[in-house]
């Protein structure tokens, strides 16, 4: 798996190190003149988002085929995508992290450098969850079908929160419920939450193995 890691690691670097050295500074340059740290938290998904790269490589030199040959399990092949897309997305985490922090002892206000920090994990935790599970959806269906879809489902959720919101049905009284919740019982919600982010890309994992086993190039 190791050999399948640096492939698609090589693959990308090699795509886009120019790009992705040019968007670091930008997003820290425009950061810390705008004072906006939370403008930060776009790099694991966008990371996240350059990973799925690997898979249009794969399609245009047909890689698929030639794998079928190698004397390797189709989770190993599939464990290379899902290790590949958590080794990019972590960094992005931690320069969210730390330059937002900086940001935030730069320009003192409402925002702490230790709750920036705080933040910058759980969105990493959040982008390695939705990307394992458009990781799943690209196995299944294809790169190009599985962003459309994707992004259709993400328009969806918040169209459904908006809109909820509108006609009454999510209410301050609803998220004082919620809060109050979480105020009085904080280790199970956090034991929950961890629970969830760590069941989603498990889940997803075994699935795209599955699909990856049962499909034919």
């Amino acid at each position: 798996m190791k050999g399948l890691f640096l492939k698609d690691w090589y693959g990308l670097l090699g795509m886009y190190k120019k790009n992705l050295l040019l968007v670091l500074v930008l997003y820290a340059a425009l950061s810390m003149i705008l004072n906006m740290p939370f403008f930060l938290f776009m790099t694991p998904w966008l990371l996240g988002f350059y990973t799925l790269s690997s898979f249009s490589l794969d399609e245009s030199c047909r890689w698929n085929l030639y794998a079928r040959t190698l004397p390797v399990s189709s989770r190993q092949i599939v464990g290379g995508k899902f290790l590949l897309a958590i080794s990019w997305i972590l960094p992005g985490t931690i320069y969210a992290g730390v330059v937002g922090a900086a940001v935030c002892l730069l320009h003192p206000g409402e925002t702490l450098a230790s709750d920036m920090a705080v933040s910058s994990v759980v969105v990493g935790v959040i982008a390695i969850d939705m990307i394992s599970i458009l990781l799943a959806m690209t196995f299944r269906a294809g790169v190009e079908k599985a962003r459309s879809l994707f992004f259709l489902i993400f328009i969806g959720f918040f169209l459904i929160i908006f809109l909820g919101g509108q006609i009454g049905m999510l209410d301050d009284a609803g998220f004082v419920a919620v809060l109050a919740s979480i105020a009085a019982f904080p280790l199970l919600w956090a034991l929950g939450a961890l629970a969830v982010a760590i069941l989603i890309p498990v889940i997803c994992f075994s699935l795209s193995c599955r699909i990856y086993a049962n499909k034919e190039f």
